[in-house]
């Protein structure tokens, strides 16, 4: 394939663009984070690390109080569990994915941090969220599952990742990345067109037009793939990466989100108290 030397230029200038604005957010996660980024009290300077330590950006109180946080859920889908132990929604619909790892529910603090980050473009708060992502991907990881080869955020399809300036899922993957020892694998899983927004769609409309909406090289034999994302409501979004994923030789695919919203069905059971009020567009159907 042959490229103009102006299309070159304009790649070439874009990639030093997000590589610098990437820089950038990096440095000013380590600078400005003096506040809890829920409560927005003050935190110590020397705010200690370690294992029983609140992750950087979290003062200790909202770290371990996020609704939903230690939940009993579905370790397939991640919906709250019924008082019977059993999942509604696998009984009848058992995901593409293997395996779901939810921090907690779409519910404040969490819904005000994701759409902070999404809609009012403050970036630099993704690497606290990922970073309490990240220890739950760790403590929940599925026993028996090997680590994963690669960690694949959700990609953004291209005219809305331009009109966003960022990814958010990417910014999620991470720290995410960093628990396991890897990079985010961002060139492994592609978006081939835009969709509707997911808050003017029904469960049946997001599947539809998210279908064939990713495609993925092929993998290696026996791989291990773990896909990030922000919040999930009805799965569409993640069913159809991990069948990307999963067409493309994947042999287990695990998915984990900062936000899980409560299905209709277990919300009538009281399985769950996400809002579902639309607002969460950018998950399921961006």
């Amino acid at each position: 394939m042959n490229l103009s030397p102006s299309l070159l230029r304009q790649v070439g200038l874009s990639a030093l663009w997000r590589a610098g604005r990437d820089a950038s957010l990096r440095l000013l996660d380590e600078m400005l984070p003096v506040v809890c980024v829920a409560c927005e009290q003050p935190l110590s300077p020397g705010q200690p690390s370690g294992p029983g330590a609140s992750p950087r950006g979290w003062c200790a109180g909202c770290a371990a109080s996020l609704p939903g946080l230690g939940v009993q859920r579905c370790p397939r889908c991640g919906e709250r569990l019924a008082a019977t132990g059993s999942c509604r929604h696998c009984r009848h619909h058992l995901p593409v994915f293997d395996h779901c790892i939810a921090l907690a529910d779409y519910a404040r603090p969490l819904d005000h941090l994701v759409q902070a980050i999404k809609f009012g473009r403050q970036a630099a708060l993704a690497a606290p969220l990922g970073r309490l992502l990240a220890r739950a991907c760790i403590a929940g990881w599925p026993a028996g599952v090997p680590a994963p080869d690669a960690v694949v955020p959700v990609p953004l399809a291209p005219a809305r990742l331009a009109r966003r300036g960022f990814n958010q899922a990417r910014l999620l993957a991470r720290p995410v990345a960093a628990a396991f020892g890897l990079t985010p694998a961002h060139g492994l899983l592609r978006r081939t067109r835009d969709t509707l927004p997911a808050s003017s769609l029904d469960a049946r409309q997001r599947r539809q037009v998210l279908r064939a909406a990713f495609t993925a090289p092929p993998v290696g034999p026996a791989t291990t793939l773990l896909i990030v994302d922000d919040v999930m409501t009805t799965g569409a979004t993640l069913q159809a990466a991990a069948g990307a994923l999963k067409a493309a030789g994947a042999v287990t695919v695990v998915v984990c989100v900062a936000c899980r919203t409560a299905t209709p069905a277990a919300a009538a059971a009281g399985d769950g108290d996400g809002d579902g009020d639309g607002s969460d567009t950018a998950a399921d159907a961006r």
